[in-house]
């Protein structure tokens, strides 16, 4: 089992952080076509365990309906459409009793795409 300490050692080492705190880290992606993606990973702990969250920013409130959020997240391979005050963003947790580090990596870049992605398509800006 992968401990949040593992995972920082990590992200530190292969990643390029932004911001990294005891409990947190922030990175930005930069794509070919020059896009740049935030995505925050953090760890919690809940139902007596410990969890990593990954969340990346997608577009404003404003941007999409509620429903139109709901039905483009039961299209999501992995995550799901939240509102964090008035932005939506993309986010998945999981036990870390689940994770492995190539599934670490894998989630890092499908969460932050997907939200790339609706970023692009609604909004055609690139806000986040």
């Amino acid at each position: 089992m992968l401990t949040w300490a593992e995972i920082q050692e990590h992200a530190r080492a292969k990643y390029k952080l932004a911001e990294d705190h005891g409990d947190s880290f922030k990175l930005v992606w930069r794509y070919d076509n020059d896009r740049l993606q935030q995505i925050l990973v953090n760890c919690y702990a809940a139902l007596g365990q410990a969890w990593c969250n990954f969340t990346s920013p997608a577009c404003r409130r404003g941007d999409l309906s509620p429903e139109l959020a709901l039905r483009r997240s039961l299209s999501f391979a992995v995550g799901t459409i939240c509102l964090d005050q008035d932005v939506y963003v993309v986010r998945y947790s999981l036990p870390m009793s689940a994770l492995k580090i190539e599934t670490f990596d894998l989630l890092l870049g499908v969460i932050a795409g997907t939200a790339d992605q609706l970023e692009e398509e609604l909004s055609g800006g690139d806000d986040f």
